[in-house]
């Protein structure tokens, strides 16, 4: 996540499903895996897909505070994000994404912060990790590895994270993305839930879940997002989902 994509239409639909979360009750805890862009990634335009005004019927509050923030050249930006209280149980986890050298302390740290939270949402640039980039590659910042994940799944957290979809066939990428969750779960068991935010830059939003209480509450949040505008205006649309295995 980078300071430029705030309010974005991306970070509308990605919001709005947290949202849901909280109110069917989960609390939340947020890993931005914060980054800041280099100077090729500057000029390429990315955020500028803003909220158009037919959408705040998602959610009206939520929709105007990401558009003042999103128009703003001081306030746009994840402090300003997290203090604008979109998100009431939110316990977040702000520290830039390190080198390889520094990272295992960096995750430890976000560990320690979000053990409270029901549910962990990680917000990497780009998604899981992918074999071209291995951890001591600069570009591993926009990456969440598989172990990472893991980690919080294991003392009892739902998991939801983003990934950008890749240039496949939708069937493939899915498919191969479930196989990857099935690997990070091992022995675990656990429901799974997919959600798709199709407009401009496709993204999913993969939830995890080792915890039955969690599942209801998950299921219940998918459900009022299914039912209502924002599958109407396909900003978040719901994909599909695996029961416990």
């Amino acid at each position: 996540m980078q300071d430029r994509y705030v309010g974005d239409i991306g970070d509308f639909g990605k919001l709005g499903f947290l949202r849901a979360l909280e109110i069917a009750g989960l609390s939340l805890g947020v890993n931005w895996y914060y980054t800041t862009p280099s100077g090729s990634e500057k000029i390429q335009g990315d955020g500028r897909h803003l909220i158009d005004q037919k959408y705040f019927d998602c959610d009206q509050n939520l929709a105007s505070t990401l558009y003042k923030l999103s128009k703003s050249q001081t306030s746009r930006n994840l402090v300003t994000l997290e203090n604008s209280h979109v998100l009431q149980t939110g316990i977040f986890f702000r520290a830039q994404v390190p080198g390889k050298e520094s990272r295992v302390n960096w995750h430890q740290h976000a560990l320690d912060a979000l053990q409270q939270a029901d549910l962990v949402f990680l917000d990497p640039d780009n998604g899981l990790s992918v074999k071209s980039v291995s951890r001591n590659s600069k570009k591993a910042v926009k990456y969440v590895f598989d172990d990472e994940i893991r980690d919080y799944l294991v003392r009892g957290q739902s998991v939801a994270f983003y990934q950008h979809r890749p240039h496949k066939s939708e069937h493939l990428y899915l498919s191969e993305a479930k196989s990857r969750i099935d690997n990070i779960c091992n022995s675990l068991k656990f429901s799974i839930w997919v959600l798709t935010l199709p407009r401009h830059s496709v993204r999913e939003i993969f939830v995890i879940s080792p915890d039955e209480r969690q599942d209801r509450l998950i299921s219940k949040a998918v459900l009022s997002i299914t039912n209502g505008s924002w599958n109407k205006y396909e900003i978040i649309k719901f994909q599909s989902t695996q029961p416990r295995t």
